[in-house]
């Protein structure tokens, strides 16, 4: 039995009844599915001692061991179990505990091995992406029996005094199986309980932990749950208010006026100032009460909806797997993934054009606003900006100021020239007003704004040391 400050082991098991269901359960260990309660930088910790490193790898595992059977299984068989095993995230060291993840998984490992036998583990898996670690593994419920004698009733030679055949109990050999047999491990009450008995004894303790409390009621905490009421405590983990402590100067009565005529507090007064500093020392410790009361009516809450829903996801799985042979299931998987992929790729395109749409629409915009902008920066540009200014106002009155048909390339490279041969400007501040100012080159990239304005300071750079004209074919002036 725990005690106070022991971490019990945590040990779980679940009959996967089909094909279908091990699949499901598949897609949430491999991250196939959005897990909520996993960090997705910290998927690539995870680890597979095991070949089987998916759903569809794990459902080919199970029909490969199956394919061993020498008894064919009842409709009804539980295909597969699934083993979580974990512990309280205090008890590790990655939560400030004493017991190595690795190890302990390990020796769980070598448990199981013992009581599967190791071919019929197929998949292993270990989870580091989420708060606190976990070993999931599965296990395809073989039973191997060797051949064996037992007792049949066989005829015998003679006839009795009614006439009938003799017949007497001999042994007689009956052949070996193999054969599903999830029942043989892990039906009822008492098998679970000894499994826990055991594993603690054999694992636990090895390790610093102990059993759960045996023939506890206790109502298991879904993982998401527990997630949520670590996020509640965690809002409540502020500074927690210390112990009152009463000093005797606030039980002292105290003195209401002083003088030669002075008198101290009566009863009454005492009273009620007594009251009043207990009520303002315990305060803070019962506003912290009234908060962990609603985030535990909260999670309680939580939990409820949570189980419902897990109940309400079983029934509607079941609805499309309930008459369907595993073959089927596994069919109906599959075409479900097809599904997926092509709503993906639906879904990634449309989000692409969408993009590419409002990209789009924010050139346009940006656009437009720098042709409303031309009158009034008119009024407060110089140099260069103003040279632009007057060409792309000028281009856009010939065209009825329908900036879409204006030719901004060579409305830039008119207004460059007419900035460096007659008013003495760099080629730099030309392209500069251009990338600021012209509507027709909202587009340009950062890249190639950095590249035009390099070979504009060089050609700048050019002309001041040669003394070279400005030439209208210079590649600086390409639009």
């Amino acid at each position: 039995m725990a005690s106070h400050g022991e971490h019990p082991v945590i040990i779980r098991v679940e009959k996967l009844k089909t094909i279908g269901f091990a699949i499901a359960s598949g897609r949430h260990t491999w991250r196939e599915i959005p897990t909520n309660n996993a960090d997705p930088e910290r998927r690539h910790l995870n680890q597979d001692w095991r070949q089987v490193a998916s759903s569809n790898q794990l459902a080919a595992a199970i029909k490969s061991r199956h394919a061993a059977l020498t008894e064919e299984p009842s409709p009804d068989s539980v295909v597969c179990l699934e083993y979580l095993i974990t512990a309280n995230h205090y008890a590790f060291r990655l939560g400030g505990g004493l017991v190595d993840h690795e190890a302990y998984f390990r020796d769980s490992l070598a448990w199981l091995e013992a009581k599967h036998c190791k071919e019929n583990i197929v998949a292993v898996n270990v989870q580091l992406d989420e708060l606190t670690p976990h070993l999931v593994v599965y296990v395809v419920p073989v039973v191997t029996e060797a051949d064996k004698l037992v007792n049949r009733s066989v005829i015998a030679p003679g006839r009795d005094i009614n006439g009938k055949q003799n017949r007497v109990v001999a042994k007689v050999k009956k052949a070996g199986s193999i054969r599903l047999s999830a029942a043989h491990f892990v039906d009822g009450p008492a098998k679970l309980s000894q499994i826990q008995t055991e594993f603690a004894a054999v694992v636990g303790t090895k390790h610093g932990l102990v059993r759960g409390v045996e023939g506890s009621q206790a109502n298991h905490v879904t993982t998401k749950s527990w997630y949520e009421k670590q996020r509640l405590l965690k809002e409540l983990a502020g500074e927690l208010p210390s112990i009152p402590v009463f000093s005797d100067e606030l039980l002292r009565p105290a003195v209401v006026e002083k003088g030669f005529f002075g008198r101290t507090e009566n009863s009454e007064e005492r009273r009620t100032r007594v009251n009043a500093g207990i009520k303002k020392a315990v305060s803070p410790a019962l506003a912290l009460a009234e908060q962990a009361k609603a985030a535990q009516a909260k999670v309680e809450s939580l939990e409820i909806a949570l189980a419902h829903s897990r109940e309400a996801s079983k029934e509607l799985y079941s609805i499309y797997t309930d008459g369907l042979s595993n073959e089927q299931q596994t069919k109906l998987a599959d075409i479900a993934d097809a599904y997926r992929i092509e709503n993906k790729r639906i879904a990634d395109a449309d989000a692409a054009v969408r993009a590419e749409t409002e990209a789009s629409n924010a050139k346009l915009a940006e656009a437009q606003r720098r042709v409303d902008a031309l009158p009034l920066r008119r009024k407060l540009a110089s140099g260069a900006a103003q040279t632009f200014i007057e060409h792309a106002i000028a281009a856009l009155k010939a065209v009825q100021n329908l900036w879409q048909r204006v030719d901004w390339g060579k409305t830039a490279a008119d207004a460059i020239r007419e900035s460096t041969t007659e008013h003495h400007q760099s080629h730099e501040s030309g392209w500069k007003a251009v990338f600021d100012l012209s509507p027709g080159h909202v587009d340009v990239t950062e890249s190639e704004r950095a590249i035009k304005l390099d070979q504009a300071r060089e050609l700048d750079r050019k002309i001041e040391t040669t003394g070279q004209k400005f030439r209208p074919d210079d590649p600086s002036l390409g639009s």
